[in-house]
């Protein structure tokens, strides 16, 4: 597959489930006519709707009837493929099975999630993963294992009621009789939460309020956990309460980890690569990744943030649809993700937004679909040129010439000179590339210092930009700097050879640094530079770590920690030796305020 769209919604709680979700926004591109093939996959990172998603991508149901977290008869799924079973703790003793109150909270036991495992061992399975995310639960995983034939017993002789409170009253466990074919299972416990069971941080202190307990309920749970840990650890030998994980879906994490042997694997990243994302990811054009609510929760590891990850890994542009985006922009884009859309702003109001989400998914993948449309990929074979990147950023793409052939450079000049009309920039030329490449592509010029090739310069703009040099030896990280300034627009200057060993050197040319809209300051040894000039300054300062200087320099890392750490606030810091970065991150800098009317600083 080259070219084509894939789609991977996590579920659109109260509205839509991830294979909804992602087949309604799947029908709104097709209805766009972009021609290009969609793959939907639903996913999810191991809580509701895990069972769901595999489900719609090949693993077979199974539905019975289990013990629901209150006692209760639920009808609860598991998903099948092979050997392997994905047992969703949601599914029988999930929070939206329970009131959310105070006494549901210390009653609520995971014993038909121990049913639904035993069902998929009496179907042949011995590979099981436990996805543990959204439980009702706080009882260590001790109904699971009383389910599967363990006996927790009180001083009066009778076994321990349900949930985790009751757990204070344990005196004894007894684990003889699980059932025998636990011996040669596999289990995998599917799950983000690195909490421990017990303590400041864990399972009852942590969930317990998001389950309905108060104050003292959670001490109540927290009593009956400690309890239970301590009669394992007694049994075995092994005290496991601190390992990472332990803590999940009210300690299930330590039922699993310490009694059923299970190895503990990131639940987003494992069942991203069990839905087979990564696989239908290369030469995709476009990853549209979502879920109901795109927030700060959703930037700490969530599927839609995990799936974003594997496509930026994999080359590909991420944008997100969602029911409301709460995420900053910026954080959003940290995380690979460049645009998104919003249900709620399109609905107007909650309301609609939750009741027609149908509706609201589908206009979202036409006009994701139609924009997609004007942003065409040209497939050299060797390399895929981004055509719409004039439009979104104001530059065409921009070639990095190590590791590409002449001949290669020349095709893809020639196909961005014929489909942009902006300047086209080669950087890190060698000359005898350069030299051919010209010879083939008539209209460019070469910068020898810089190694930089370039085609179409613009008019300059009237926004300054002064390229500060600390030493000499600098000059050539800061050449490429200063030729890409002019190369995109800018009214470039250049100043060398004002490091601090010298500060009168700097000082002689604070004027020219005041009346610039925006500084560049290139420096090796110690980096020294960007704190002064960012000390003297109004405007924008971006610097470049160089990679010159001695031994402790660590060939530029020095310069990057002191620029990154320096006490002039509001520095900029790009890669080491990237003149082109720093140059870019002041065109960025430049547009928004060319396109506000103003050079001048709010």
């Amino acid at each position: 597959m080259q070219g084509h769209i894939v789609v991977c919604l996590d579920k659109f709680r109260g509205s839509a489930t991830a294979a909804e979700a992602s087949r309604w926004l799947a029908d709104g591109l097709r209805a766009a006519g972009t021609g290009r093939e969609i793959v939907a996959v639903p996913i999810a990172d191991g809580g509701e709707g895990t069972v769901d998603a595999l489900i719609a991508t090949g693993y077979q149901p199974r539905t019975v009837e289990v013990t629901g977290p209150l006692g209760s008869p639920v009808t609860a799924t598991f998903a099948v493929r092979g050997d392997r079973a994905v047992v969703e703790l949601a599914q029988a003793s999930g929070l939206h099975l329970a009131p959310g109150d105070g006494p549901s909270a210390l009653t609520a036991s995971t014993y038909g999630t121990g049913q639904l495992i035993a069902r998929a061992l009496d179907l042949g399975c011995r590979d099981i993963v436990l996805a543990v995310g959204g439980s009702a639960t706080t009882d260590g995983g001790a109904g699971l294992l009383q389910a599967l034939g363990a006996r927790i017993g009180t001083a009066g002789g009778t076994e321990t009621g349900p949930g985790g409170a009751a757990l204070a009253e344990a005196v004894r466990i007894d684990l003889t009789g699980l059932d025998p074919r636990l011996r040669d299972t596999r289990f995998t416990l599917a799950c983000d939460v690195d909490n421990p069971l017990l303590g400041p941080r864990g399972a009852a202190a942590v969930f317990g309020p998001q389950k309905g307990a108060g104050p003292a309920e959670v001490r109540q749970l927290e009593a009956g956990l400690r309890q239970f840990a301590d009669l394992v650890t007694r049994l075995t030998g092994v005290d496991h309460t601190e390992r990472p994980g332990t803590g999940a879906a009210g300690g299930t994490g330590y039922g699993a980890l310490a009694v059923l042997g299970a190895r503990h694997a990131a639940g987003t990243d494992f069942l991203l690569t069990e839905l087979g994302l990564d696989r239908v990811l290369p030469g995709a054009a476009l990853a549209i990744v979502g879920e109901g609510s795109l927030d700060a929760q959703s930037l700490r590891g969530k599927a839609p943030v995990g799936a974003a990850a594997l496509a930026t890994a994999a080359g590909v542009p991420v944008v997100a649809v969602a029911g409301q985006v709460a995420a900053d922009p910026t954080e959003l884009a940290a995380h690979g993700i460049e645009d998104s859309y919003s249900l709620l702003a399109r609905a107007g109001d909650l309301g609609t937004a939750m009741s027609e989400t149908p509706r609201l998914l589908r206009e979202t993948g036409e006009e994701i679909g139609r924009r997609l449309g004007t942003v065409p990929v040209l497939d050299l074979g060797f390399a895929r040129l981004d055509l719409g990147r004039e439009e979104r950023q104001g530059l065409p793409e921009v070639v990095y010439a190590p590791g590409k052939t002449a001949e290669q450079i020349c095709g893809i000049v020639t196909g961005l000179l014929a489909h942009n009309t902006g300047p086209v920039l080669a950087t890190r030329v060698p000359p005898e590339v350069a030299e051919t490449v010209l010879g083939a592509v008539g209209g460019g010029s070469y910068d020898a210092e810089a190694r930089l090739l370039v085609w179409r310069a613009p008019e300059r703009t009237d926004f300054t930009v002064t390229v500060v040099a600390a030493g000499t030896s600098d000059r050539p990280v800061a050449a490429e700097a200063y030729a890409v300034a002019r190369a995109v627009g800018l009214n470039a200057t250049a100043i060398h050879d004002v490091g601090v060993a010298g500060l009168d050197r700097i000082l002689q040319v604070r004027k020219e640094l005041e009346a610039a809209d925006a500084v560049i300051v290139v420096a090796g040894m110690e980096g020294a530079l960007a704190s002064v000039v960012g000390g003297l300054v109004r405007g924008p300062v971006v610097a470049v770590p160089t990679s010159t200087g001695y031994g402790a320099s660590l060939e530029g890392v020095t310069a990057l920690l002191a620029m990154h750490a320096s006490c002039a606030a509001g520095v900029t810091v790009v890669n080491i030796d990237s003149g082109f970065g720093a140059a870019m991150a002041v065109h960025r800098i430049a547009q928004a305020r060319i396109a506000q009317g103003r050079r001048d600083l709010p």
